[in-house]
């Protein structure tokens, strides 16, 4: 590895500390949050480190108590300190994929399926930035004047910030002047991400305001009609590792095996299994890109101490 290349990741590893450590001990001023945000926009693998060193603080409880946030309970016996320090010093830094210039669409209808399993894809759209992910479709076209995004399946990032929009997914309609969010499409549920700004949700017999940062779930059954079903806030940290997938990252942060193979195989032809259920309730951390599978793999067999059996076209995790 080449020793500046070396030099920039030990000083942005140092860079992410001071920052867990500064949020950690305190709330940031008005000031500090304008040059945290531009840290984390001035070189996408900051978001990784940030959010890596953040999951291990916490992991060996370095986070301030007043501020701590309870991790779920670990389903294996703890691992020593000195084992998981070396895990994340050596094998969970991935970095975060680079943003790819946004495509513009600037058709009246424009018909897009992404079914394939690629990284998300980037666009521009009437000034606003749109992200979709894979195995995803939606129609883009105008409605009298205002841009209208249909979401047919899948998951779609949305970056209101030009042309305020509609948006209809699941039959459920929103609208917004001015948000951040992503929507996702399971089922007859809806769950939307709001991380800035607001959003308008118009039901069939009411019309609400929703305000960032939250998590929502809405359900759309034919007797009850939409209806939200669960609600909570987004924490920082929450926001940073909910989006990151626009990005072709995933961060874990306690998550079971189970929960992160699932994941890529969503974005890979390679099919990931794990041979016993146990096994898939352990829990792991760190940052990944979701186009280097290999990387994942092979954190996942130090971490662990599994084993690893590979095929053409499949990953089998066992012990």
């Amino acid at each position: 590895m080449p020793s500046s290349t070396l030099t920039d990741g030990k000083k942005r590893q140092q860079e992410a500390a001071d920052w867990v450590a500064r949020t950690d001990s305190q709330t940031l001023s008005a000031t500090e949050e304008q040059h945290f945000t531009a840290w984390l926009k001035a070189d996408t693998r900051n978001l990784g480190a940030y959010v890596q060193l953040k999951s291990t603080y916490a992991a060996l409880n370095y986070k301030n108590a007043t501020h701590a946030i309870e991790p779920p309970p670990p389903l294996e016996k703890p691992k020593p300190l000195l084992e998981r320090r070396r895990f994340f010093a050596t094998a969970c830094a991935a970095g975060l994929a680079g943003i790819l210039r946004p495509d513009a669409i600037r058709d009246n209808f424009f018909s897009l399926r992404y079914r394939s399993k690629q990284a998300p894809a980037h666009y521009n759209w009437h000034g606003n930035h749109v992200t979709v992910d894979a195995s995803s479709s939606a129609y883009f076209l105008l409605d009298h004047t205002r841009p209208l995004l249909q979401v047919i399946n899948g998951r779609i990032g949305l970056h209101v910030q030009k042309k305020p929009v509609s948006v209809s997914i699941g039959g459920l309609r929103f609208g917004s002047k001015a948000a951040n969010f992503d929507l996702t499409l399971h089922g007859t549920n809806v769950t939307l991400a709001l991380y800035s700004g607001t959003l308008n949700w118009h039901g069939h017999d009411q019309d609400l305001h929703l305000h960032s940062p939250s998590l929502l779930t809405f359900s759309n059954t034919p007797s009850n009609g939409p209806q939200i079903i669960a609600k909570q806030k987004l924490t920082p940290d929450n926001a940073l590792t909910q989006q990151a997938w626009r990005n072709g990252q995933i961060i874990l942060s306690n998550t079971p095996l189970q929960a992160a193979v699932d994941e890529f195989n969503h974005y890979s032809n390679i099919e990931c299994q794990i041979a016993d259920t146990a096994l898939g309730q352990h829990r792991i951390s760190g940052s990944f890109s979701l186009m280097k599978l290999d990387d994942f793999i092979s954190a996942v067999s130090q971490l662990l101490d599994c084993k690893v059996q590979k095929s053409a076209n499949k990953v089998v995790f066992y012990t």
